[in-house]
C-alpha cells in the first residue's frame, strides 16, 4: 500500500486505480487490441437465456454459425468493448498533472493522428472510427482527430518509429 505522501512509484492495474488520483500517470501498451483468444467462443456462445452454436451443413460439409450464435457474439463483443472503454476512461482520468500514453500506432492510428489539429470531422465519421477501432490507441487518435481542436491546444508529442516498424492494420 503506497501512501500519497510517499516519494514512490505505484504500479497499478487500471482496475485498481479506480477512484484514485496521481500527479503523473503512465498508460502503456495502448496498441493492445484487447479481447482474448476465446477458443470456446469460436464454437459456441452462451447467453443468459439461450445458446448459439455452429451447425453442420451436411450437404456441403461445412460449419455455419446459427443466427443465435451471431447475435450472441455481437452482443458479447459490444459488451467487452464497452467494458474496455470504461477501463480506459478510468486510466485516462487518474492524472492530476500529466498523462503519458505509450503505444506503437498501427497505420490506421498514424492516419488518424495525422488529422489532429485539422477541421472537425462529421460526428458520424468519428463515431464509425471509434466503433471500428481495434485498439485504445486507435480510439484516442480517432477522438483527437475528430475533435477539430487546434493542434497547439492539445499537449501531444508523438515519437514515430521508422515506417517499416509500424504494425499492419
Amino acid at each position: 500500500e503506497v501512501d500519497s505522501s510517499d516519494d514512490a512509484v505505484a504500479i497499478l492495474t487500471m482496475h485498481k486505480a479506480k477512484g484514485l488520483e496521481f500527479p503523473i500517470v503512465v498508460v502503456p501498451r495502448l496498441e493492445w487490441a484487447g479481447g482474448r483468444n476465446d477458443r470456446l467462443g469460436q464454437k459456441i456462445r452462451i447467453g443468459p437465456d439461450w445458446v448459439g452454436t455452429r451447425t453442420l451443413d451436411a450437404e456441403e460439409w461445412t460449419q455455419r454459425d446459427s443466427m443465435a450464435r451471431r447475435v450472441l457474439e455481437r452482443m458479447q463483443v459490444e459488451a467487452e468493448r464497452a467494458e474496455e472503454a470504461r477501463v480506459l476512461y478510468v486510466a485516462l482520468t487518474r492524472a492530476r498533472e500529466r498523462l503519458i500514453l505509450i503505444g506503437t500506432p498501427s497505420r490506421r492510428a498514424e492516419e488518424y493522428f495525422g488529422g489532429v489539429g485539422g477541421p472537425a470531422l462529421p460526428a458520424a465519421l468519428t463515431a464509425e472510427r471509434l466503433r471500428s477501432g481495434r485498439s485504445a490507441l486507435e480510439w484516442i487518435a480517432a477522438a483527437l482527430a475528430g475533435s477539430g481542436d487546434p493542434i497547439d491546444s492539445i499537449p501531444l508529442a508523438i515519437e514515430r518509429p521508422p515506417d517499416e516498424a509500424l504494425p499492419e492494420t
